[in-house]
């Protein structure tokens, strides 16, 4: 075999290797173009360290969690005075755009407020 017909058959091989590490790697969850040079330029072994090498961990993004809880006016203790009620009524709807109060929440403190003028 000439150099030539060497050459050409170690490219070739090469990229089969990376081609293979690159599925590998990408199948397992790391990065394909890292698993691809792994088998391009160490062949078989790189093929091996695709293989066994550990995922990634995988970030966790915060999710939306529940909205902390607001002090909700109070209609259980003294009624309130006739010129708290507006205030009182816009801020259980302030709360409930807000997503602290479901509608049907906001509903019923509503109505309770509006029974005690």
């Amino acid at each position: 075999m000439d150099g030539v017909t060497f050459l050409v058959f170690a490219f070739f091989g090469a990229l089969i290797f990376g081609g293979a590490s690159a599925l590998i790697g990408s199948a397992r969850g790391i990065d394909g173009l890292v698993c691809f040079f792994l088998g391009l330029f160490f062949g078989p072994i790189g093929l091996v360290v695709a293989a066994i090498l550990p995922p990634p961990a995988v970030a966790q993004t915060p999710t939306a969690g529940p909205v902390p809880e607001q002090e909700l006016p109070s209609t259980e203790h003294a009624s309130p005075k006739r010129d708290d009620v507006p205030d009182a009524l816009s801020k259980l709807a302030d709360l409930r755009d807000r997503g602290a109060l479901t509608d049907e929440e906001f509903a019923s403190a509503k109505a309770s407020l509006l029974k005690q003028l």
